[in-house]
């Protein structure tokens, strides 16, 4: 039975979402449970379907449950099996591996030697010599070139 406090600052979603996860946690609902569908919880509950809806998707993005087609969402099997309540960050992760990368493009890393800046320029002045109008229509029957 889920409780959800109507001068709560926390909207009803949220509500339902959180107590849901906490009973997986906590394994009340265990793996491969069938919950029930959005109508039946909207109306057991009186609160709206998208508000349902939206607990369930932020479950499912999660990880914590899964649907299948028509036949519901089921709690997922395989939660945590190694670390039940931690969370490890894919950036942390990487930092612990210390990973090494031969090019690195993060902007703030991009010395003045390793851009081609003569090839640029190069390329950028052959450009802007070109005879190029561009508030003029082109020729209605296209490109000369392409007929």
């Amino acid at each position: 039975m889920y409780k959800f406090e109507s001068n709560s600052k926390k909207a009803l979603y949220l509500q339902l979402y959180e107590q849901i996860k906490e009973e997986i946690i906590t394994n009340k609902l265990k793996a491969n449970a069938k919950l029930p569908s959005i109508r039946t919880m909207a109306s057991d509950y009186k609160i709206s379907k998208n508000t349902v809806q939206t607990a369930y998707t932020q479950l499912l993005a999660e990880g914590y449950i899964h649907s299948c087609e028509k036949k519901g969402f089921f709690v997922s099997e395989d939660l945590y099996k190694e670390e039940k309540n931690s969370f490890r960050s894919p950036l942390k992760e990487m930092k612990e591996e210390n990973i090494s990368y031969k090019y690195n493009f993060f902007p703030a890393n991009l010395s003045n030697e390793d851009f081609p800046k003569k090839l640029w320029l190069k390329v950028y002045n052959k450009v802007l010599k070109q005879n190029i109008d561009f508030g003029s229509y082109q020729d209605m029957q296209g490109l000369k070139s392409l007929r």
